[in-house]
């Protein structure tokens, strides 16, 4: 195309970090105080959509996970783990670390998301939402309080969330081992000498998990905001796959079913708009968790191909549990984007009028289980005053061009002009 500049850039390559990370458009990095509020809010959101019980924001947690943060953006480092000596040092592991933030007890969990590119809390969420493992931490029936942190700049920007449980670390605050008769605790405290009655912790998790529900499914029924695609997480529950569609979920409340072990004997998506069954799909439950991460109450369904934008979707499940036949039917629907949408299949031959100003989205599905991310390069004449392009996601962009004339951009090995 004569005249034209050309341009090449890799949009948002995620790296996951023993979460996920995110394909991240360009938007305003927020302050580890804003990202504490506005994480918390949403997370108790989602919770809510799920059923379960909010969580309280912890000083203690968000203190540990903002230094951890700081620890893996300044070392260039991603996981759970920190290597004595070096800067910003605060803990091996994560109990390490809240026991260093003065947190009163040992039973917590961590979600970290890592992003190649600056993203919102919320984005970091709905990115931990869709790895399957870090979801079901999320939704936990027995974490009650959190703390968020933040740290990033240019090309790395990382969110750590640290969950614990409120009740047994004002049981481990009371300062007091012990001592009587009966059954007890060790290991449970900031001091792990500290013992704590038996009847006591059973009795306040038992009282908490009992007020849940006795199940939850992800995405939550009528929900209308799903993302379509899953990426990757680590570690990865699907190896062979480095884009498949997103995740369905079920967990059953473990109070609530004690020493039982359901079976799922159907777990069934089908896509509305087409009238058909997604296929394949890949269930993935305890027995066959490739990570071994899985409990016996906790289930997945992987579509292996992408969902559609704005697509709406039924879910059908069976289950067997102490010897009776149980099922399960809620739709969803896949997030509507709020631009025109030109989903592309052929590799060349594609041109698309748009107007100067009006943003509008291009998606390129799929070819393959490893068709995940890709250089994306632009080349424009010289009477278009400016040419945007962010990533939606690995296969999908944003794009928006000022003035009149002509472009051509290459994404995922196909080429495509846009005319103004």
């Amino acid at each position: 195309m004569k005249g034209l500049q050309t341009i090449k850039r890799r949009l948002g390559t995620p790296n996951i970090v023993p979460l996920l990370l995110l394909y991240g458009a360009t938007v305003t990095v927020v302050s580890a105080a804003v990202a504490l509020e506005e994480g918390f809010l949403y997370l108790n959101q989602l919770r809510g959509e799920a059923g379960v019980l909010p969580l309280t924001a912890n000083a203690e947690l968000a203190q540990a996970a903002t230094l951890h943060a700081r620890y893996l953006q300044f070392n260039q480092h991603q996981g759970h783990r920190q290597q004595p000596g070096l800067p910003y040092f605060t803990g091996e592991t994560v109990i390490d670390r809240v026991i260093a933030s003065e947190y009163g007890q040992r039973q917590v969990l961590e979600n970290i998301s890592t992003h190649s590119s600056a993203v919102t809390v919320i984005e970091s969420i709905d990115s931990l939402m869709g790895a399957i493992y870090h979801r079901f931490a999320f939704l936990a029936f027995d974490i009650d309080e959190v703390g968020i942190g933040y740290s990033g700049r240019e090309e790395n920007h990382i969110f750590v969330y640290n969950l614990g449980n409120r009740e047994l670390r004002q049981l481990c605050q009371k300062g007091r081992s012990y001592s009587g008769s009966g059954a007890y605790y060790q290991q449970l405290c900031a001091d792990s000498r500290q013992r704590l009655a038996a009847a006591a912790v059973d009795r306040s998790r038992q009282q908490r998990l009992a007020a849940q529900p006795p199940w939850i499914v992800w995405p939550p029924p009528e929900s209308r905001d799903t993302l379509p695609a899953f990426y990757d997480e680590a570690p990865d529950p699907l190896p062979d796959y480095s884009v498949s569609g997103y995740p369905i979920s079920l967990q059953f409340n473990p109070e609530r079913y004690r020493g039982l072990s359901p079976i799922v004997s159907r777990f069934e998506l089908f896509a509305l708009n087409e009238g058909r069954e997604v296929t394949p799909t890949r269930l993935l439950w305890h027995a066959n968790d490739p990570n071994h991460q899985l409990t016996p109450l906790q289930f997945a369904l992987f579509p292996l191909q992408r969902l559609q934008w704005g697509g709406e979707y039924r879910v059908e499940l069976d289950y067997l549990l102490d010897g009776k036949f149980n099922s399960l039917e809620w739709q969803f629907q896949v997030r509507q984007l709020p631009w025109p949408l030109y989903v592309i299949e052929q590799p060349e031959g594609i041109y698309i009028n748009a107007r100067s100003g009006e943003p509008f989205a291009v998606y390129l599905p799929p070819l393959t289980a490893t068709d995940s991310n890709s250089d994306v390069r632009w080349r424009y004449t010289p009477t278009l005053t400016e040419l945007k392009i962010e990533a939606i996601d690995g296969n999908t962009l944003k794009v928006v061009g000022y003035g009149r004339g002509r472009a051509e951009i290459t994404f995922h090995q196909t080429r495509f002009e846009v005319v103004l």
